[in-house]
C-alpha cells in the first residue's frame, strides 16, 4: 500500500501497527442487484499507536491545511478519538472535516470540526429522527449546523446531496447514469468536497462537485474509482436547486 501510494505521487506517512490490515469485502447478487457489505474490525490500536498519531500530526499540521478524518474507530480506541484530533488541527490554523459514523460522530460534533459528510442514514441517526423527505433532510442539515458545523454535505445516493453553508441550503441531484457499484461513493463524494474547498468554489460549483465525483465511482464495478475525465463531463449534468419557496433550477 505504501509503495503503491508513493508510485502515485503521494507524501505517505502511516503509524505502523501490529496485525493484519483489514478487508472489507462486498457480495453482489447480480440477480437481484442486492449489495452485502462484510467489514473487518481491524486490530487493536495500542495507546502508544495513538500517542504516535498525535505526535505525527503536532509535527505535520499547520494554517489553511485541510484534514479529513474518515471511516470508522478500530478496536481500543475510545470514542472521542476524533474530537481530540479535529481540536488539534483546528488549534493550529487547519479545517478540519469528519466523516465517520455512531458515538464517534456525536463525539466528533463536539469540536465543531469544519465540515461533516453524513449520509442520509448517518444524519438520521445522529438526530434521532426519520429523513424521508427533502424538507426533513434541509431541516437535518440546519439541526446539524446547529452543532458549530459551518459546512454539512449530507449525501443520498442516487437522489445527491444537500449541501447547507453560508447561509444558503442547496439540494443537487445527480443525471440518470446506471449506477453499478455503491462501494467508495461517499468517499469520492468527500474527495469532490475537499477539491471544491482548496479551490475555494461558491456554494453551487461545491454541491456539483461533490455529486459529480461521488456519481462518477458509483458508475463503476467493484471498488473502481471514476476517473478526471468523467468528472467533468458530469459535472455540467449535475442539476443544482436553492431551497426556496419555490426553488428554481441553477444548472
Amino acid at each position: 500500500m505504501t509503495a503503491g501510494l508513493r508510485a502515485a505521487g503521494f507524501d505517505v506517512h502511516f503509524v505502523e501497527t501490529e496485525g493484519e490490515t483489514r478487508r472489507n469485502i462486498t457480495l453482489l447478487d447480480e440477480a437481484s442487484g442486492q449489495y452485502t457489505k462484510i467489514n473487518e474490525p481491524g486490530p487493536s490500536i495500542a495507546t502508544n499507536h495513538l500517542a504516535a498519531l498525535g505526535d505525527q500530526i503536532d509535527k505535520m499540521a499547520g494554517p489553511g491545511d485541510l484534514w479529513a478524518f474518515c471511516g470508522s474507530l478500530p478496536p481500543g480506541v475510545p470514542s472521542d478519538l476524533y474530537a481530540n484530533l479535529i481540536q488539534q488541527v483546528q488549534e493550529c490554523g487547519g479545517r478540519a472535516l469528519l466523516d465517520t459514523s455512531g458515538p464517534a460522530y456525536r463525539e466528533g460534533l463536539t469540536a465543531h470540526p469544519f465540515a461533516i459528510k453524513p449520509n442520509s442514514e448517518e444524519a438520521s441517526e445522529l438526530l434521532g429522527t426519520p429523513l424521508r423527505s427533502d424538507e426533513e433532510h434541509c431541516t437535518a442539515a440546519h439541526r446539524l449546523q446547529a452543532y458549530g458545523v459551518p459546512l454539512v454535505a449530507m449525501t443520498r445516493g442516487a437522489q445527491g446531496l444537500v449541501l447547507a453553508v453560508d447561509g444558503e441550503t442547496l439540494m443537487a441531484t445527480p443525471p440518470p447514469v446506471p449506477a453499478r457499484s455503491p462501494v467508495g461513493a461517499g468517499d469520492a463524494a468527500l474527495a469532490g468536497l475537499l477539491w471544491a474547498i482548496s479551490d475555494e468554489c461558491d456554494p453551487v460549483e461545491t454541491a456539483r462537485r461533490v455529486v459529480a465525483c461521488g456519481t462518477a465511482t458509483a458508475m463503476q464495478e467493484g471498488t473502481g474509482v471514476g476517473d478526471r475525465a468523467l468528472v467533468k463531463a458530469l459535472l455540467g449534468q449535475v442539476r443544482v436547486f436553492r431551497q426556496t419557496n419555490e426553488a428554481s433550477p441553477k444548472s
